[in-house]
């Protein structure tokens, strides 16, 4: 009896532990079921609460968190950290809503587009070249840009601030009054960081640079 309780244990031991090496290597199923356990768990405290407006408004929110998130994904699994992202996307849309007027809607937006390059190629040019840390570039970079930001602010005060009506669109907008526009702006990006993870080697990197990233802070 002992022995063909051993063995049940040991088997029961060795599937999980295929169950956990399975989930491991498809961590997108894993993520997908936790969701799934999440939403679960909001309509059991809350019934009523998950319907076709609250899955629309989550998709709203979560669209440009998404998108940051595409990015941030691709620094960490080469061993860095990006802490400037929160202060260039405040302050890329700050720029771009006051320069609207008086620059034209997609000038405007070139302009946004533009301090993120310019901070990214700060960023860039100082951890590859300079050899500094990601952490400190990036947070240096960061508080920079606020600091930048602050000081434009105080000077453009008084002038009127318009969010161009097409990013409007898109941020706030719904197909069907349901389905987020900025979902089929998210779902590319999404699709292009999987497909670019599939068949380059920042995946069988990603165990080696997650700790490094770690170490950075």
């Amino acid at each position: 009896m002992s022995g063909s309780s051993d063995a049940s244990t040991r088997s029961r031991r060795w599937e999980a532990r295929s169950l956990l090496y399975w989930f491991q290597r498809n961590t997108i199923v894993a993520l997908i079921l936790l969701l799934l356990i999440f939403i679960a768990a909001v309509e059991l405290m809350k019934p009523g609460t998950v319907n076709p407006v609250w899955l629309s408004n989550t998709l709203l929110f979560a669209a440009p968190l998404g998108i940051l998130a595409a990015g941030q994904t691709l620094v960490m699994l080469t061993g860095g950290i990006d802490l400037s992202v929160v202060s260039v996307s405040m302050g890329s849309a700050f720029l771009m809503t006051t320069t609207a007027l008086k620059f034209g809607n997609l000038t405007a937006v070139a302009i946004g587009l533009g301090l993120g390059l310019v901070v990214g190629a700060i960023n860039g040019l100082g951890i590859a070249l300079l050899g500094v840390q990601p952490l400190v570039m990036t947070l240096g970079t960061g508080l920079m840009t606020q600091g930048i930001i602050i000081v434009y602010s105080q000077k453009i005060l008084a002038s009127r601030s318009i969010v161009p009506d097409f990013i409007h669109a898109i941020g706030s907008d719904r197909l069907f009054g349901l389905i987020p526009f900025d979902l089929f702006l998210w779902l590319p990006i999404a699709a292009l960081v999987l497909i670019t993870l599939q068949r380059t080697a920042c995946t069988p990197i990603a165990g080696s640079a997650l700790p490094a990233a770690a170490r950075s802070l």
